[in-house]
This record gives C-alpha cells, sequence and structure tokens, in this order.
C-alpha cells in the first residue's frame, strides 16, 4: 500500500518525545526540516532517537505511514 505520509507535515507525525526527524532527503538535495515543513512520497527521512524509544519511533512512523496524520489520534 501507498504511504500516507505524502502531504503530512513533520510536526503531525507526533514523534515520541526525544525523538526527531533531523534530516529530509528529497530527489538528492538534503534539508533541515521545521515543524511545518510537508513531506512528500519522494522523500527519505533521518530520524534521531535514544535507544530506549527505537521502538516505539518505529512503530509510530508505520502507523502513520499506514493510516495518515489521525493514525491513533486517540491512544
Amino acid at each position: 500500500p501507498a504511504s500516507q505520509m505524502h502531504g503530512v507535515e513533520v510536526g503531525e507525525l507526533r514523534l515520541p518525545a526525544g525523538s526527531s526527524v533531523s534530516m529530509v532527503i528529497r530527489e538528492g538535495q538534503t534539508l533541515v526540516p521545521e515543524r511545518r515543513t510537508v513531506l512528500k512520497h519522494v522523500d527519505d527521512l533521518l530520524v534521531v532517537t535514544p535507544r530506549k524509544l527505537r521502538d516505539a519511533t518505529e512503530e509510530r512512523l508505520r502507523q502513520v505511514s499506514a493510516h495518515g496524520r489521525l493514525a491513533k489520534w486517540l491512544s
């Protein structure tokens, strides 16, 4: 299935506290994202997270990829 991250702002990812998107690689260009940076299908993300939050961070990214920005909004 296609990723639902296209059109999602970095701040809408709601990663665990202590995790962050440090870089976006888009069509060979790198940029340091801000909260309002809108992700696109072609983007690769460099996410920095403490080792203890790795599983939770990966799970959150999977949720958003599968279900969009509102994934698990109430949980």
